[in-house]
Order: C-alpha cells, then structure tokens, then sequence
C-alpha cells in the first residue's frame, strides 16, 4: 500500500484531528496503526511536519502529513455558514 493510499484511509476512518489552530500553526493528531502522531502546519512557510519516524529520519512526506494535507483541502471545500 503506497503513501496515498493510507493517507486516504486515515482520513476514511476519521482517524485525522485538527487539535488546534493559531494564527502561525495547525496542529493535527493522526491515529496511525501503531501509534499517535503528530503533524504541524506552519502557515508562514507553508510546511508540514510529522513526528513518526518515516517523516522525521528521511525528511519525505509520509501518510499522515498527506492525510493532514486532504483533510485541509476538504475543509476548504467545506460551505461556510
């Protein structure tokens, strides 16, 4: 299963959160399979971070960052009342 994949079946299974907004950051918290984790959104550089290991030790995007993109992505689309 590519990273793709599981970015979307995190966001399927609800298992993505925004924890927390400020006027720099988004906090996310993502149920990965083993483990919870953690991905922040910095809006002034416009870049995710993750603590799991795949993100962290090869510095590439992994699922749940992908995960917490699409679930910023949705929230757009969303009509505001």
């Amino acid at each position: 299963m590519g990273i793709e994949e599981k970015a979307e079946n995190l966001i399927k299974e609800g298992r993505v959160k925004k924890e927390l907004e400020t006027g720099k950051r988004i906090h996310f918290l993502v149920e990965g399979t083993d483990e919870r984790h953690s991905v922040i959104f910095d809006k002034e550089t416009e870049n995710f971070t993750c603590d799991c290991k795949f993100g962290t030790l090869r510095e590439k995007t992994c699922s749940h960052i992908l995960a917490s993109k699409i679930y910023l992505l949705n929230e757009e689309k969303k009509p505001k009342n």
